[in-house]
């Protein structure tokens, strides 16, 4: 995660941070991103404090299940007000919402992702811990994720 001014340098070494997810009632409320954001995206961050920042897009937000990190989203925009913007988190694409999609284009027949299980093309749902929505953002480190870089 950059932790840069918007405008600033980017790293030089691989980042990362915990953040907290935020639901997406709370961040397609107007003063968050509003319509902006859709259900096929997930938000974290917008506690002032860590997010996102330049050079980041593309990056992965990691969610731990089982202790096993997956890959639940790829960094997609956020603020051009600057990093750490309060009501602004980060927003990611959410990998589940295109996996059959994304294995169908790569011809995978059967595979475990963010909490789905794919069979014969199609992705079905897993029992599996995901990771969690808040009512609003955390400092106390519960129902985050890792983002790196």
């Amino acid at each position: 995660m950059a932790v840069s001014a918007a405008g600033g340098p980017l790293a030089d070494v691989l980042q990362q941070a915990l953040l907290p997810v935020v639901d997406y009632e709370t961040c397609s409320q107007r003063d968050w991103w509003g319509s902006n954001v859709r259900t096929t995206m997930v938000c974290a961050g917008g506690d002032g404090v860590v997010s996102g920042c330049n050079g980041d897009s593309g990056g992965p937000l990691n969610c731990q299940r089982n202790g096993v990190w997956e890959v639940d989203g790829i960094v997609s925009f956020g603020s051009g007000l600057g990093c750490n913007t309060a009501k602004k988190p980060t927003v990611f694409t959410r990998v589940s919402a295109y996996i059959d999609w994304i294995n169908e284009v790569l011809g995978v027949k059967e595979a475990a992702v963010s909490g789905q299980v794919l069979k014969d093309g199609k992705a079905e749902q897993q029992e599996a811990e995901v990771c969690r929505s808040s009512d609003k953002p955390r400092r106390d480190g519960a129902e985050r994720v890792l983002v790196a870089s």
